[in-house]
């Protein structure tokens, strides 16, 4: 039996929740990188900031490293804006500002179920709602909190962690029986958390902190971020940044403004890997397969695609033979297993 339909048999009233849902999240967040740059903003890919440059306003700003060449280069800045995710706490301790919050674990799994006609919602013993969703024609379930607090480093999804979630989903969804085998992929990330009667739970809204108290008034930090909250805290960000540099305001277009690629007849090249490696930055197997083309977005696709996709990136970026092989176990136990 259909499990929407055994849902509707065992409630005695229901309600209506008009949403949305981001089908393809990392295309809309390299959309907003593209829109950035086609404001006049210079992207750096691959850079790790690992320290601050302080001085006067002129030189101040931060020091970052190419991870993929290993070079060293300034950002010099007036206005600093960290966000950075989960290692936001990192870089203010390096800034010299004492703020921290706590971080835990999400989750959620793609499966290889097909997907059902609706999203359905319930909650866990808890009292937490767990979600099954319709995605990219597989059910997803999620999302799960991890119970302690978790570091930024702590990004692979360990198997306990993945029964433990299983657990709860067919405990608030009994007719699912879901198997571990029916998961292809682990959606996880470290994300900012607060203690709500005394247990941890996730941010429930974005903060942007303007950190001139703790005398740093050249940085700004943006916590908590939602796609749903995306755009609308951008804006109060930049608008801050504006005040703080004795601007006068300037209003905001991008409520108004399509992202690049937004229109259908512009998602799909003729050849999506070279697109990816020439127009969208794409430097590694899991840039191509997983965050570009989406070949391998609901779970691996399989090593005669990897193995393709490698040898044509290796062509195109000139690949030695021992970069093509660090390229594709690289993928494999980052972007597949736990």
């Amino acid at each position: 039996r259909d499990l929407f339909e055994d849902a509707i048999r065992a409630v005695a009233s229901a309600a209506v929740w008009y949403d949305d849902q981001t089908v393809d999240g990392d295309r809309l967040t390299l959309s907003f990188a593209k829109a950035a740059a086609n404001g006049g903003a210079a992207l750096a890919n691959y850079a790790e900031v690992i320290g601050r440059l302080k001085g006067d306003r002129q030189r101040q700003g931060a020091r970052a490293r190419d991870n993929l060449t290993g070079h060293m280069f300034d950002v010099r800045a007036r206005i600093l804006i960290n966000a950075a995710g989960p290692w936001s706490a990192t870089l203010l301790e390096a800034s010299g500002v004492q703020m921290r919050w706590p971080l835990l674990k999400a989750m959620n799994l793609v499966t290889s179920r097909p997907a059902r006609r609706a999203a359905l919602v319930a909650p866990t013993r808890a009292g937490r709602a767990l979600v099954v969703p319709p995605w990219q024609g597989r059910t997803v379930v999620g999302t799960s909190e991890s119970p302690d607090e978790r570091q930024a480093e702590d990004q692979s999804a360990r198997q306990p962690e993945v029964d433990s979630l299983l657990d709860e989903v067919n405990e608030a969804f009994p007719a699912l029986a879901l198997k571990p085998d029916e998961v292809t992929l682990v959606h996880r990330g470290i994300v900012p958390a607060a203690r709500v009667g005394g247990r941890l739970s996730l941010l429930s809204h974005s903060r942007v902190i303007d950190h001139a108290d703790a005398g740093s008034p050249e940085l700004v930090s943006v916590v908590g971020v939602k796609y749903t909250t995306a755009r609308a805290v951008a804006e109060r960000a930049v608008d801050l940044v504006l005040k703080k540099l004795g601007r006068l305001p300037v209003r905001c277009r991008t409520a108004e403004t399509l992202l690049p690629d937004a229109s259908l007849e512009d998602r799909n090249p003729a050849d999506g890997i070279a697109h990816a490696i020439r127009e969208e930055m794409a430097h590694t197997l899991v840039d191509v397969v997983v965050r570009r083309t989406g070949l391998g977005a609901a779970g691996y696709p399989g090593d005669a695609v990897a193995a393709d996709v490698a040898k044509r990136m290796q062509t195109e970026l000139s690949w030695s033979d021992e970069r093509k092989a660090q390229e594709m176990f690289e993928k494999y136990i980052r972007g597949y297993s736990r």
